[in-house]
């Protein structure tokens, strides 16, 4: 039997196969990935967001307006204020929305993410209250 066998190079066709499975998987890994930790970021830029609108609730003698300290900390955090709410008692509540970047947009949506912050007696009370 002079020539190939019939089945010269299916290892080749197999090897090449599998790294396009590979390639496919690792792709989606990273991209779910970037999912996650954009929503992580999301909700960090919501809590830092809140924090420093409550610490400017907490002195008004410094003439900071809350939701404008809490739209800036957003900001800086990647972020921008969907909705801002401070009641009488100095808890500030925000709602955030980040952006996807990249290969991400492509994929996925901005993410949202509310945070609430204030003074501890305020949550103390609320919480003796729910009893």
């Amino acid at each position: 039997m002079d020539g190939p066998a019939p089945d010269d190079g299916s290892a080749s066709v197999l090897l090449l196969a599998v790294l396009a499975v590979a390639a496919v998987l690792a792709g989606t890994l990273a991209l779910t990935a970037s999912a996650r930790a954009l929503g992580a970021a999301t909700s960090s830029a919501a809590d830092l967001a809140a924090l420093a609108g409550a610490q400017a609730a907490a002195a008004p003698w410094t003439g900071a307006v809350p939701c404008t300290v809490a739209a800036e900390a957003a900001t800086r955090n990647g972020a921008e204020i969907v909705t801002c709410d401070v009641d009488g008692l100095g808890v500030v509540e925000v709602t955030v929305r980040r952006s996807p970047r990249g290969a991400l947009a492509r994929v996925a949506g901005p993410r949202t993410a509310t945070a609430r912050a204030g003074p501890a007696w305020v949550r103390d009370a609320e919480q003796a209250g729910a009893r």
